[in-house]
């Protein structure tokens, strides 16, 4: 399998220049050879990042990544004031876990079954889903977090 994963990164890196190689793709990529064929990988791969991701999502500074860290910032400021208040008094901001969520789809912190399901609301509804997930991932445990009182524990 590692091999697999080495040339569906670097058949995407060749073909899309602009966002080469992403630390979050090798998890993306991986998850989805665990059931899909390499081939198939690689075309998942490009409708993924060439049609529904913005453009410059996985760009070299990450700036569609960065965007999206700054709308999240901002709706989890609305949807969620009291857990927003509690995070910022801590000085922190979501992207302390969101970063991973958003370059990594949820893969690295959710079980396969969950995050392919996640993946299909991608692929069907669009990258609005990442939104969705993250902000009701928050709300469920919402209470646990307004519970920390250490800046380090969240």
């Amino acid at each position: 399998q590692l091999l697999a994963l080495r040339r569906v990164l670097r058949a995407y890196a060749r073909r899309n220049k602009v966002v080469g190689y992403c630390q979050g793709l090798n998890f993306i990529a991986g998850m989805m050879l665990l059931v899909l064929e390499e081939h198939q990988v690689f075309w998942l791969m490009v409708v993924l990042l060439e049609e529904v991701l913005p453009a410059d999502y996985y760009a070299r500074d990450l700036s569609g990544c960065n965007v999206d860290l700054r709308v999240f910032r901002d709706m989890l400021a609305k949807r969620q004031p009291k857990l927003w208040d509690h995070m910022s008094k801590a000085g922190l901001g979501p992207e302390v876990f969101c970063l991973e969520w958003f370059i990594a789809l949820f893969s690295k912190t959710m079980p396969t079954e969950t995050v392919l399901r996640v993946w299909d609301a991608l692929f069907l509804e669009g990258y609005k889903i990442i939104f969705r997930i993250g902000l009701a991932v928050l709300q469920i445990y919402d209470k646990e977090l307004l519970a920390i009182t250490e800046a380090h524990e969240l």
